[in-house]
């Protein structure tokens, strides 16, 4: 993980005037860091460079209960 905070990615995307509905794609996934914040929660973290500007983006991968 890198010592500081980057903007955040989705909040880049909505300054930009992508609505929040619409559905992105990502075919790769340089994963930096993973997470387990609890038994059915895993978190990815990962940087991209987009537009010359470097963001944050983090999925939480939910497992179903049952």
């Amino acid at each position: 993980m890198p010592n500081h905070f980057l903007p955040d990615y989705g909040l880049y995307l909505q300054s930009r005037g992508v609505r929040p509905a619409t559905r992105r794609v990502f075919f790769e996934l340089p994963v930096e860091h993973l997470t387990r914040p609890d038994l059915r929660t895993v978190c990815v973290t990962l940087s991209t460079r987009r537009a010359a500007r470097t963001t944050r983006l983090s999925f939480d991968l939910h497992r179903p209960h049952g």
